[in-house]
């Protein structure tokens, strides 16, 4: 229940899919421990963002170039 209806529902709200929240979670447990499962998620969905964003800007300087 916890292992499928969890991070579907935080997936939902924050933007990524449940995938993510799981790797973001077991990844930031293990190497920060209890901490890092907390900041796991948020510091996933930055780096989405971040990533999203530079590509974005670059498709954009790539249509303007055509």
């Amino acid at each position: 229940d916890g292992l499928v209806i969890g991070p579907k529902i935080l997936g939902d709200t924050v933007g990524v899919t449940p995938f993510w929240i799981l790797i973001a979670i077991t990844i930031g447990g293990a190497m920060f421990g209890f901490i890092g499962m907390f900041l796991g998620v948020p510091f996933t969905v930055l780096i989405k963002t971040l990533v999203e964003n530079a590509v974005n800007q670059r498709l954009e300087g790539r249509v303007e170039q055509d």
